[in-house]
């Protein structure tokens, strides 16, 4: 849906068809919104890695003077 569609054509798409012979796989949870970012576990939840090397890396841009939670 783009900026130019009209309210009434909202959810008109058809929902596409998966290809024959596509692999499917189940998504992992998605834990609800806490309204304070997320933490390195629930990252991790989502991305997989380890959270060990999240924290890590939260540490040094905080040691470095650089707002974890900034976007850019």
């Amino acid at each position: 849906m783009t900026k130019n569609d009209a309210e009434g054509e909202r959810g008109a798409q058809p929902t596409p068809a998966v290809p024959e012979g596509l692999p499917r796989r189940t998504l992992p949870e998605v834990p609800a919104p806490s309204g304070t970012g997320m933490n390195a576990g629930e990252a991790t939840g989502l991305l997989g890695g380890d959270a060990s090397m999240t924290e890590a890396n939260l540490a040094l841009e905080t040691e470095e003077g650089v707002d974890p939670t900034a976007e850019g």
